[in-house]
C-alpha cells in the first residue's frame, strides 16, 4: 500500500514557520547567501586557471597552504583569520 502525503501535516508545519520572528529568516537568507557566495567564489577563481573546483583543497593565495575545515566557513573564517 502506497503512504499518502498528509496535507494537514503539511500546513501544520508551514504554520510553525510563519511563527518564527522575522528576523530569523534574514539570518538564514544570510548564512546561505554566504555559503553560495563562497562556492562562486571559488568557481570564478579556479575555473579560468583550468583548475578543479574540488580538488586541491582550497589554499593560501601567496603561500598555497591548505586551509583547515574551520578555515573555510564564509565569515567566521574571515573575522578570525584577520
Amino acid at each position: 500500500m502506497r503512504s499518502q502525503l498528509d496535507f494537514r501535516a503539511v500546513f501544520r508545519y508551514v504554520g510553525t514557520m510563519a511563527e518564527l520572528p522575522s528576523w530569523y529568516f534574514f539570518i538564514v537568507a544570510g548564512l546561505v547567501g554566504a555559503v553560495i557566495g563562497s562556492f562562486l567564489n571559488v568557481c570564478i577563481v579556479r575555473l579560468p586557471r583550468g583548475e578543479s573546483i574540488v580538488t586541491p583543497r582550497s589554499h593560501c593565495a601567496k603561500c598555497r597552504h591548505p586551509l583547515s575545515w574551520w578555515e573555510n566557513i564564509p565569515l567566521v573564517s574571515m573575522l578570525l583569520l584577520r
